[in-house]
């Protein structure tokens, strides 16, 4: 599942790796007819104690909305099934204390697999807010979208 989605994830709604590790199913919400968003809470109970996940700002707590693909692909049945829990739990194995470097670790495998070279997951969040720049998505709009706020925006190449 984190070989398949986390890519998938990443190229879709442009959140970063160490975020869309912190998952859970239950923050998923339907908005409106078919449309879904998901959040990441800041303090979460690993190992029976209770722990801040590792997020950059208060931005990145804001619901994103889920691209239409991981719909009709069957994710978020997926994730309705699950009702609770980490969304990625092999990330989370007892006395692990970072899983967002679990998951930055399966990536790098996964691209050396691959055999992709100078890229990281990262790219991916240029990629999304490139799109949606050259699609004309308003900028607040794009912000959201990734969770950021001030200034780096502009900074994010085109795709």
């Amino acid at each position: 599942m984190v070989q398949a989605m986390l890519p998938c994830l990443g190229a879709l709604v442009g959140r970063r790796l160490s975020l869309l590790a912190f998952l859970r199913a239950e923050t998923l919400c339907e908005v409106g007819d078919g449309v879904f968003t998901m959040s990441v809470e800041r303090r979460y109970f690993a190992d029976g104690e209770q722990k801040i996940a590792p997020i950059k700002n208060d931005e990145y707590e804001s619901p994103f909305v889920l691209h239409r693909f991981l719909v009709d692909c069957g994710f978020v049945d997926f994730i309705k099934r699950k009702k609770s829990g980490w969304l990625f739990e092999s990330l989370y194995v007892k006395g692990l204390q970072h899983p967002e470097s679990a998951a930055q670790k399966r990536m790098a495998a996964l691209r050396n697999v691959a055999g992709i070279e100078k890229t990281v997951f990262h790219q991916l969040r240029h990629f999304v807010i490139g799109s949606a720049r050259n699609s004309l998505l308003p900028e607040d709009i794009r912000k959201r979208q990734v969770g950021q706020k001030g200034d780096t925006h502009a900074q994010y190449a085109d795709a």
